[in-house]
């Protein structure tokens, strides 16, 4: 970080404050320090659209800093900012990754509703991007996620 910021490079500052601040999932004491990094990260990034990518990566890190804290809420609505942006750059992958994620955390905030749209977008994913033949595999995964954990609820009451 302190390497990136004497050079002057945006990016460079962005990525190297998301990384470092990786480094604080581990230690809740240092929850708040490790946010202020992203939130810089995110200032620094701006709202350019060249930008969206990294954009999308700080609130990924976001989410999962919110997360290894217990913050299933925030973590839920940082992921939301990631797919929003990867869908607006149609990167699948990426796209994948967070509808996958997010079903977790939509039935950890017992959100079931929530969760199933998460996973009908991962079946819709599967079906329109042939590139990705492990697709299949985690939304099929994820459906029997919600089912069990649905079912197990609805058996408690």
């Amino acid at each position: 970080v302190r390497i990136a910021r004497t050079i002057g490079d945006a990016e460079a500052l962005a990525n190297a404050l998301v990384k470092h601040a990786f480094c604080f999932q581990d230690q809740p004491e240092r929850f708040a320090e490790g946010v202020a990094m992203l939130d810089e990260a995110i200032a620094v990034a701006g709202g350019d659209d060249s930008t969206g990518d990294l954009r999308a990566m700080v609130f990924n890190a976001t989410a999962n800093l919110y997360r290894s804290v217990q913050l299933h809420d925030r973590s839920y609505e940082y992921l939301g900012k990631a797919l929003a942006l990867w869908t607006e750059l149609d990167h699948r992958q990426d796209m994948f990754n967070m509808n996958h994620t997010m079903v977790a955390e939509a039935m950890r905030l017992g959100r079931e509703d929530d969760a199933r749209r998460h996973v009908q977008a991962l079946f819709e994913l599967e079906r329109t991007s042939p590139g990705f033949p492990d697709f299949a595999f985690f939304a099929h995964y994820n459906d029997g996620l919600v089912h069990h954990v649905g079912r197990r609820d609805a058996e408690a009451v």
